[in-house]
C-alpha cells in the first residue's frame, strides 16, 4: 500500500475546481542536477497529511553525502508510461514541477547530486549487464520497463534491494506488496515506490461508461454497488449482456456495434484472474516460487471470460483494430457502442481526454461476493522500475539517497492524482473513490512476471479460443514450468 491511498481522499476534495490548462509529461533528455532550487510553484493541491510512522523515513535530518553524485541510466521517455525520475528544469506542468522541486529539495538537504543519461529503447538493461560483467562502475542505478529487465534478473548482474543499506521497503512510500510478492529466495532485484509513478500508471481499472448505462436502463448506482461488495465477476457479465447490440444489422459483431466489453489481447487473462486474488506462481514459506493455485476457482475464471470473449456482443479485442486505434475507441466510446472496457490508468490519462459522454471508474471486478478485498493487476509490459547494478561501489550513498528521494516524494503523488487525475482524465469524484479500492490490493503473478514454461503466454491465447480446455492446458504445462522455476532458482546465488 502506497500514500496514493491518502492522497487520493485528498483529490475528491479538489475535484471540483477543474484546472482545463494541466496537462502531464514526463521530462526530455537531461544530464545533471546539482543545485537547489529556491522556492518553486507547487501542485495546486496541498500534500496529503497523515500521522502514520510508515510514511514517514528514519533517515537523520542532517547527513551529508559529501557531494555524492547518483548517476542513473534511464530510458527516454515512454509513451505507454511515465517513466521520469529527473527533470533539468520547471516548465508549469505539476508533475515535471514536482519531480523537479522533490530532486532539489532533498539534494540540497543530504549534499548530494543526480546525473541521468537517457537510452534508446532494448539499451538498459542490456547495457547493465555488459556494464557490470566488464567490470565497469558508470551507473549506480537504472530504470527499465519489466520485460527488459527479466532477461538478467538470474544473470547475477543486479543487487540484492534487500540488502542496500537504508532502503526499508516496509515503509509505505516503497511498494511494499510488491517486494513481497516479487522477492526470489528471499533477495529482491527490483523495486516500485512513490519515488517514481509507473506502477500507479499502469494499474488495471474499469472504465465504465454511464451514458450508456443509462440508456440501457441500468439505473442501479455502480459505485454504492462497489462499496457493498457486489462489483462482481456474475454483475459484470449481467452488464455485459445488457449491452451488446448489432446496430448495423449486418448480423457481423464489428467496431459499428455496441459491445459490453473492450479487452486487449495482450493481457486477455492477467488482468481477471488478478481480479480474483489468482497468482498461478507464487513464493511458498521458503520464498521459492511454486505453480499452485485454487484449481476450482482458476477454472471458473477461465471459462467466465473465455465465454465473454468468444460472444457476439459481450467481448471485443481491441487489438484487432489496426490504424488509429485509441481514436476509434474514444469514438466508439462516445458513440456509446462500448459499456465497459479494462484499460490502465495510463491509457485513461492518454487516450480519454476527448470522450464526450460520461464515464467513470470502477475496480476490476471481484470473482464473487465471498472475495473480501478488490484487487489488481499492475501490467507486466508498460511496467516500467528501478534496480542497482551488483557494481555499484557506492551502496551505502545509493540507498540513502534513493530512501530520502522515496520519502520525498509525495507531492508527485499528488500532483498525479489531483491535478492529472482529478482536472483532465475523469468525470466523476467517485471514480477516485474507485481508483483508491484499486490501488489498495494489488496482485503480482510471478508466471506473467517470468514466463517460466511458456505457460502465462499460452494461458492468454487460450482464454480466446472457444474450444480451449482449462484443465488440458494446466496439465501440459505443469512439468515444464516447474522445471524452468527450479533451473532459474539455481542461478540465484
Amino acid at each position: 500500500m502506497k500514500k496514493f491511498l491518502a492522497a487520493a481522499l485528498s483529490a475528491v476534495m479538489v475535484f471540483a475546481v477543474l484546472i482545463a490548462s494541466s496537462s502531464c509529461s514526463s521530462g526530455g533528455e537531461t544530464v545533471s542536477q546539482s543545485e537547489a532550487s529556491d522556492t518553486a510553484e507547487s501542485a495546486d493541491t496541498a500534500p496529503a497529511v497523515t500521522e502514520d510512522a510508515r510514511y514517514m523515513s528514519d533517515l537523520p535530518e542532517s547527513y551529508d553525502l559529501g557531494g555524492f553524485e547518483l548517476s542513473v541510466l534511464n530510458r527516454k521517455p515512454i509513451s505507454t508510461t511515465l517513466n521520469t525520475f529527473y527533470v533539468a528544469e520547471q516548465n508549469g506542468e505539476p508533475i515535471n514541477d514536482a519531480i523537479y522541486v522533490r530532486n532539489s529539495s532533498v539534494c540540497e538537504k543530504y549534499n548530494f547530486s543526480i546525473k541521468e543519461t537517457a537510452a534508446d529503447d532494448n539499451a538498459v538493461s542490456a547495457g547493465i549487464s555488459k556494464m557490470v560483467l566488464a567490470g565497469d562502475t558508470s551507473y549506480y542505478l537504472a530504470i527499465d520497463t519489466q520485460p527488459a529487465l527479466v532477461p538478467i534478473v538470474f544473470s547475477g548482474v543486479l543487487y540484492n534491494i534487500f540488502d542496500l543499506p537504508h532502503i526499508d521497503t516496509e515503509k509505505l512510500y516503497w511498494n511494499q506488496d510488491t517486494a513481497d510478492m516479487l522477492s526470489l529466495k528471499g533477495k529482491l532485484y527490483y523495486l516500485f515506490g512513490d519515488i517514481m509513478l509507473s506502477d500507479e500508471d499502469v494499474t488495471m481499472v474499469t472504465m465504465y461508461n454511464t451514458s450508456l448505462a443509462g440508456d440501457l436502463g441500468i439505473d442501479e448506482n455502480m459505485y454504492e454497488l462497489t462499496r457493498s461488495g457486489g462489483w462482481t465477476f456474475a454483475k459484470m457479465l449481467s452488464l455485459i449482456k445488457l449491452a451488446g447490440a448489432d446496430l448495423d444489422g449486418d448480423s457481423a459483431f464489428t467496431v459499428n456495434d455496441r459491445w459490453g466489453l473492450f479487452y486487449a489481447d495482450n493481457s486477455a487473462a492477467a488482468p481477471y484472474f488478478g481480479a480474483a486474488e489468482i497468482a498461478f506462481v507464487r513464493n511458498n514459506k521458503a520464498g521459492i516460487p511454486e505453480f499452485s493455485f485454487d484449481r476450482e476457482r482458476a477454472e471458473t475464471v477461465f471459462s467466465t471470460f473465455r465465454e465473454i470473449f468468444n460472444t457476439d456482443g459481450y467481448g471485443y479485442n481491441w487489438g484487432l483494430i489496426k490504424e488509429n486505434t485509441a481514436n476509434v475507441i474514444s469514438s466508439m466510446i462516445s458513440n456509446k457502442q462500448i459499456l465497459l472496457q479494462n484499460v490502465i490508468l495510463s491509457y485513461a490519462r492518454r487516450n480519454l481526454r476527448d470522450v464526450t459522454c460520461a464515464f467513470g471508474f470502477l475496480p476490476m471486478p471481484k470473482f464473487d461476493e465471498k472475495q473480501k478485498n478488490y484487487s489488481s493487476i499492475m501490467n507486466y509490459v508498460a511496467g516500467v522500475t528501478m534496480f542497482v547494478p551488483a557494481s555499484n561501489p557506492e551502496t551505502e550513498k545509493t540507498g540513502f539517497a534513493l530512501e530520502a528521494l522515496c520519502a520525498g516524494s509525495s507531492d508527485i503523488t499528488d500532483a498525479y492524482i489531483n491535478t492529472c487525475l482529478a482536472s483532465k482524465y475523469t468525470r466523476d469524484t467517485e471514480s477516485f473513490e474507485m481508483i483508491k479500492l484499486t490501488m489498495e490490493n494489488i496482485c503480482i503473478d510471478l508466471a506473467y512476471v517470468y514466463n517460466w514454461g511458456g505457460f502465462s503466454n499460452q494461458l492468454t491465447k487460450s482464454i480466446m479460443d472457444p474450444s480451449a480446455e482449462f484443465t488440458s492446458l494446466v496439465a501440459s504445462y505443469e512439468t515444464k514450468v516447474a522445471e524452468e522455476i527450479a533451473k532459474s532458482m539455481d542461478k540465484l546465488a
